[in-house]
């Protein structure tokens, strides 16, 4: 399978990107219900889900690697013994179609996407394509009620990658997955063109078949970091979710280069808040 390389060497971390606007439904942010926020970026609406019923961090020691061996540095940078984090859904609206990446926990595992979602008047329904990032549960057991589809008109794109390493261990949540949406699951390579101009990046390392996605300006990283505030600045730093540590590396190297040279908004599943990293 061909893989689209970018080929960019790490020299900062920190983005100088700017948001291209705000809040764009005429809302004051005061007035959104908790868990949702409202934003434009490059005349895009973008509209982020908490999944998180309240306010998510992860334990140090997630972050201490092989035998500890980085339980100094990571106690060092975050004394308080928790890493700002959360479980985030993101929204785009663009020509017309509503777009979502990844889908949270689901309802029975007290996923909170639709209640959201119903807060500002936005059905299941109404989504018209969703991509997945990988196929870990807290992106893809919202995708389900049971085993039926939650986003019933939905196209859904999904790695390749990421969908023969899962189907091929037989793992139930897949099956459950492919089963609900059948020819409505497109599997697509990473050099493949997708709908509406978004490109597929190759971000392997968090999964096998990770994959971040390009919309315009605006960049979406899935699981490239768990813990913005170790991981900028020390990108050597894995969450032990992260099945090849060495990837893993390389690919926040990579990508977070990637998005600085590029000014590119990111936005991320576990990024702390509503996802999207400050400036």
């Amino acid at each position: 399978m061909k893989k689209l390389t970018l080929f960019a060497t790490v020299v900062a971390f920190m983005l100088c990107a700017c948001h291209q606007g705000n809040k764009s439904n005429g809302q004051a942010e005061s007035s959104l219900p908790y868990g949702v926020t409202v934003q434009t970026i490059d005349k895009m609406q973008l509209t982020t889900f908490q999944d998180n019923a309240k306010e998510k961090g992860h334990p140090n020691r997630l972050f201490y690697g092989v035998n500890n061996a980085d339980s100094i540095l990571v106690d060092s940078l975050s004394p308080g013994g928790e890493v700002p984090s959360s479980i985030s859904c993101f929204m785009v609206e663009k020509d017309g179609k509503k777009i979502l990446f990844d889908a949270g926990l689901g309802a029975a595992k007290g996923g909170q996407l639709l209640n959201r979602m119903d807060s500002i008047g936005v059905k299941p329904e109404d989504i018209d394509i969703v991509f997945l990032t990988h196929y870990h549960g807290d992106h893809i057991g919202g995708m389900l009620q049971d085993t039926l589809p939650v986003f019933t008109r939905a196209t859904v794109y999904a790695p390749q990658v990421e969908h023969d390493y899962w189907t091929g261990r037989g793992n139930e949540l897949v099956l459950n997955l492919q089963r609900a949406y059948g020819d409505r699951l497109i599997l697509f390579d990473w050099s493949d063109s997708l709908p509406l101009g978004i490109l597929p990046i190759e971000a392997a390392g968090h999964t096998p078949g990770h994959t971040a996605y390009r919309v315009g300006q605006l960049f979406v990283v899935g699981d490239l970091m768990h813990g913005a505030s170790l991981q900028l600045s020390h990108p050597e730093i894995c969450a032990s979710y992260d099945m090849d540590r060495e990837q893993s590396v390389a690919a926040r190297r990579r990508l977070m280069e990637y998005a600085r040279s590029n000014a590119l908004v990111v936005v991320g599943m576990h990024l702390p808040g509503n996802g999207v990293l400050a400036d």
